[in-house]
């Protein structure tokens, strides 16, 4: 027997599974819990439970958002200190500005853009319609064109991220648009 399995068979309990221990000292069987399964603690176990609103499930959303820009940001500027960005977000992303802008604060603690300042511009979004042409600008994505009640429209703008000029802190003076 190897040296594992005997530690892992001292580790099991001289009790049975209601807690009280055996008379005759031998230990608990392991239980069989199927193939694949792996032991987890409960959903309570110390814990408490994860929010499940809307306001953190965005906070958490714009976190990821928010080191995707980061890390443009710290190619554009290539080793020097950044003081403000500027993203253009489509509106059918949801970004809130200053939540947007607090995430960037957050992941960028100690990098090149410690400080800096995220400016978020929401584009709204562009649809065209296939039937007669007409471009309709919105806040939200439209099932039906306003002009001839047509449903094939293609969608021109309004879901992307884009980061737009980097600003750099007083000793470059130097601002550096998008290309």
């Amino acid at each position: 027997m190897n040296a594992w399995l005997r530690r892992h068979l001292r580790r099991r309990p001289r009790e049975d599974a209601a807690g009280t221990p055996r008379e005759d000292g031998a230990r608990a069987p392991a239980r069989d819990r199927g193939p694949g399964h792996r032991h987890r603690a409960p959903a309570d176990a110390g814990h408490p439970p994860a929010p499940r609103d809307q306001r953190h499930t965005k906070a958490v959303r714009e976190l990821g958002i928010a080191g995707a820009v980061l890390r443009a940001v710290e190619r554009r500027a290539a080793g020097r200190p950044v003081r403000r960005a500027r993203v253009r977000a489509g509106a059918l992303l949801h970004i809130s500005g200053p939540a947007l802008n607090q995430a960037f604060i957050t992941v960028s603690d100690g990098t090149v853009a410690d400080g800096a300042h995220l400016d978020v511009v929401v584009e709204p979004v562009r649809l065209g319609c296939r039937s007669c042409g007409r471009v309709v600008t919105s806040d939200r994505i439209l099932a039906v064109c306003s002009g001839c009640g047509g449903t094939r429209l293609d969608l021109h703008s309004g879901d992307g991220l884009v980061l737009e000029s980097v600003e750099f802190t007083e000793s470059e003076r130097r601002h550096e648009p998008s290309a």
